[in-house]
């Protein structure tokens, strides 16, 4: 087995609502001495996808494209490796499908081994439900499964972030919040501005926390401050409620949670239907992340 010791680095239109606006290749040698028990790469055939690597558990694997491959280093730390966990190292001799001169292993900044293939990171994506899903292809245009060389699979996927219309739910402890069409909690950023509509989360906080891409407001049910959106600095545009930018939480893997309330330090919070802070801004004790940026 080959090994890599690098110390990792963390690293539109607008209503007229009075909303502002912001005018390499070869892997190292030595022995990896944390490769996880039992952990494996193999291949599957996905119908649209092609030819993909997976764990051991049949979990689909991907690389990230705010990584570096010469030198290998990877940019998903914190809260972005809670919703993108590392691949474990993998030992050569637990590979099918999969030439073993394209596998190598990356010492995280944690000490713990990462798998690699053609000297890119492979990680898992928390969103995925079941063994073979691929929810992570394409997320924030930066995620994309990889094939048996190391190559991103397929054609570039749109980004299923969040889709409207919007419309409430009851939440026992929040009160009236804000959710997607598929039943998914909004969140608002304490660093955000309404005047000029700017956001302050990119990154891997953008990882973490994706933007939702611009919707239309018709059809969206209880919502009382008027849907908007803006254009991000990366030129994508994102949705506002109230001129305030909207993102959904990754570690949200089933409509209606809310594990993002109160999370990042306390600066994201779900969202009333007139785009102020659920529970006025204040964490309940079974939610919040420690994310920060």
């Amino acid at each position: 087995m080959k090994k890599l010791m690098i110390v990792a680095a963390s690293v539109l239109v607008l209503g007229l609502t009075g909303c502002g606006y912001a005018t390499t290749n070869s892997p190292a040698t030595d022995q990896v001495a944390n490769e996880a028990e039992g952990a494996a790469l193999s291949t599957i055939d996905d119908p649209k996808l092609g030819e993909i690597v997976v764990d051991e558990k049949g979990w689909v694997l991907y690389r990230f494209d705010g990584d570096t491959s010469e030198p290998p280093k990877s940019n998903c730390e914190g809260e972005c490796a809670a919703a993108w966990p590392p691949s474990p190292s993998v030992d050569a001799a637990n590979l099918t499908g999969i030439d073993a001169s394209v596998l190598g292993s990356f010492s995280r900044s944690d000490g713990s081994g990462q798998s690699m293939l053609n000297n890119y990171l492979l990680y898992r994506y928390a969103g995925d439900k079941n063994p073979g899903d691929t929810l992570g292809q394409g997320v924030n245009g930066k995620w994309w499964a990889v094939t048996p060389d190391g190559k991103r699979a397929g054609q570039p996927a749109a980004p299923v972030l969040a889709k409207g219309p919007l419309s409430t739910i009851q939440h026992p402890q929040l009160g009236t919040i804000v959710v997607d069409a598929e039943g998914y909690a909004l969140y608002r950023h304490k660093g955000d501005t309404d005047d000029p509509m700017a956001s302050t989360c990119n990154g891997q906080c953008a990882t973490a926390w994706p933007p939702v891409p611009a919707i239309k407001a018709e059809g969206s049910q209880g919502i009382q401050a008027p849907i908007t959106s803006f254009q991000r600095e990366d030129g994508s545009t994102q949705s506002s409620l109230d001129c305030w930018p909207l993102y959904r939480f990754a570690q949200d893997t089933a409509p209606g949670q809310v594990n993002g309330h109160g999370g990042a330090d306390g600066t994201f919070f779900a969202v009333t239907p007139d785009g102020k802070f659920a529970n006025d801004g204040k964490p309940i004790a079974t939610t919040g992340s420690t994310y920060t940026y």
